[in-house]
């Protein structure tokens, strides 16, 4: 298995943020082995990290057309939460476009192989694969994915970051597809089952620690906190619009799910759940955590800069195990962002008395 993922090279896919029982998509002829390559993301201002401008086609046999612009697959409520340990496809990206629990991305799948994944994640119940992020060679420093939880570390290899991702709608291009995923919950990569034609591994729930019960109160007034800041974002991005403001409320949306695909921390205990004390509290403590991880969502016009720093916060985050570190880091940069957006607000706002 090590030797098949000697080269990670960019494949026939790329990816932006643009924004059951459907069609198949078209199964276009497998592609002859290779070894899997790294998956490059390409930057329009969605809720994920930059990347490179990869959009040249695939290798092997050539995609298959398809009605450009149609939606051929789009999900529907009430998919059935996976059971784990999981085994499904891995997509690997680079660390920098980490995608985080209720980030969206859109990806252009238009390789042979990489649609014949998604047309076999689509006829799955739960329809979901993880997006993970691979370093090769491994980094020596502290900084390396390899020293993360649930990574996975080979001889010349780290693979991590992973995010279980569901598939949310597909369209159809001239070549290939459009699919946008929603980012449900971190997995922890447990090992590698293929590396043909795509990557298929087993993983496992990444859970955040138990939140303290003397912590709780606290967590859970910073997360009401935190959601009064996301709505106040939201009518303030809708005077901007595009993929931003559309990203963040969905992301505002996952958060206040009743039933997570993949819930982030661990589950109430059999006494305090016999007892009747937990259930509302446990629910509530889980939109907590969700919270935090939307309040991570890019907003509007955005500097690079900006954008780099939020990158900086997601990978904290990401690499952390406390919700109540979280919702700090969280607010953090969810206040610098606010100041940002209200000053761009109030100068939109001149221009348009000048004008």
């Amino acid at each position: 298995m090590q030797a098949q993922l000697q080269s990670l090279r960019p494949p026939g896919c790329s990816c932006g943020r643009r924004g059951g029982g459907a069609p198949p998509i078209t199964r276009a002829p497998r592609p002859s082995a290779a070894p899997p390559r790294l998956v490059r993301c390409r930057s329009d201002g969605g809720s994920s990290g930059g990347g490179s401008d990869d959009k040249g086609g695939g290798e092997g046999a050539p995609p298959p057309r398809l009605p450009n612009g149609s939606v051929v697959f789009r999900a529907a409520g009430g998919l059935q939460a996976p059971e784990f340990p999981l085994t499904c496809p891995l997509l690997p990206f680079p660390p920098s476009d980490a995608l985080h629990p209720g980030g969206t991305k859109v990806l252009h799948l238009y390789e042979a192989r990489y649609l014949a994944m998604i047309e076999k994640v689509l006829k799955a119940s739960s329809q979901v694969f993880v997006h993970a992020c691979v370093e090769q060679p491994v980094d020596p420093g502290s900084n390396s994915i390899s020293r993360l939880r649930g990574a996975l570390t080979g001889s010349d290899f780290a693979l991590g970051l992973g995010t279980l991702v569901q598939v949310v709608e597909v369209k159809a291009q001239g070549v290939g597809a459009l699919v946008r995923v929603q980012g449900e919950g971190r997995v922890a990569i447990e090992g590698l089952i293929q590396a043909q034609p795509y990557l298929v591994g087993s993983v496992t729930p990444l859970l955040d620690d138990p939140i303290p019960a003397d912590a709780e109160e606290g967590a859970l007034k910073a997360a009401d906190e935190l959601a009064a800041m996301l709505r106040e974002c939201s009518d303030l991005c809708a005077r901007f619009g595009g993929v931003e403001a559309a990203a963040l409320q969905q992301a505002v949306l996952w958060a206040q799910k009743d039933r997570p695909l993949l819930p982030g921390l661990p589950p109430e205990t059999a006494a305090a759940a016999a007892a009747g004390v937990a259930t509302g509290r446990a629910a509530a403590l889980e939109r907590a955590h969700r919270t935090a991880w939307a309040a991570l969502s890019a907003l509007p016009q955005a500097s690079k800069s900006e954008l780099q720093s939020l990158a900086r916060y997601r990978l904290a985050a990401m690499a952390g195990a406390s919700t109540v570190d979280r919702l700090q880091l969280a607010q953090g940069s969810l206040e610098a962002a606010r100041a940002m957006l209200r000053a761009r607000v109030a100068l939109k706002s001149l221009n348009i008395g000048a004008s």
